[in-house]
């Protein structure tokens, strides 16, 4: 079995700009290849869910579900702060 991908947002958005060229190209081509294969870790969409329950930017939101979906209890970030649950 093959390790997980995790995709970072710029590849997203790579893949649906019309005007990023070869960028754009083989960003999606990888999506593709990760939506067959399964191995894809997209968090993007429980992040939004993330900052709106919790105030939190978008990027500290990305780090939590990112966490959550791995499995972690704690989250050690200078960016978060101390003993907050999500």
């Amino acid at each position: 079995m093959n390790a997980p991908v995790f995709v970072d947002t710029n590849i997203l958005i790579y893949a649906h700009d019309s005007d990023a060229g070869e960028k754009g190209w083989i960003a999606a081509q990888q999506l593709r290849e990760l939506l067959e294969s399964g191995e894809g870790v997209d968090e993007v969409l429980r992040a939004t869910e993330i900052q709106e329950l919790n105030r939190l930017s978008f990027r500290d939101s990305l780090i939590v579900a990112s966490a959550e979906k791995a499995g972690a209890g704690t989250i050690l970030s200078e960016d978060l702060n101390s003993g907050q649950v999500t």
